[in-house]
């Protein structure tokens, strides 16, 4: 009995993922097609450059939970109120305080407390404290 409902909850997944990469499959096509006219469009204007000489860009996807600047205001303002040398864990504890975290957290509560913000609507359950 309990073997059906593994395999069933494999076959879910498997059809979750496949359904992923075909939409990412998919995504790189158009992509790949975007790419194909810039080049064409390189080479109209400059025959002489080699659209694949130029090296790709590293995309940057921001962190959500904090706002634009946010995280280097309060870095600062951490550094502002300090009296003297200031190490990285009391800047991490005034950010902590300063977004209104519990200030029992270890790094793996804090890091799970911000993501799970991104996590799937079925996985997005209220927050409790992990206690490893």
């Amino acid at each position: 009995m309990s073997e059906t409902r593994v395999v069933s909850a494999l076959r879910n997944k498997r059809a979750e993922v496949a359904g992923h990469i075909h939409d990412l499959e998919k995504k790189v096509r158009t992509w790949r097609a975007r790419l194909a006219h810039i080049d064409e469009t390189i080479r109209i204007f400059s025959p002489e450059t080699d659209p694949e000489s130029i090296p790709p860009k590293r995309t940057y996807r921001r962190a959500r939970y904090f706002s634009r600047g946010e995280f280097a205001r309060l870095c600062l303002d951490a550094l502002r109120k300090a009296d003297g040398p200031v190490t990285t864990a009391e800047i991490v504890a005034s950010i902590i305080a300063a977004k209104g975290l519990p200030d029992n957290l270890s790094p793996i509560d804090v890091w799970i407390f911000i993501n799970r913000q991104h996590m799937p609507a079925r996985l997005n359950c209220r927050w409790y404290p992990v206690v490893f």
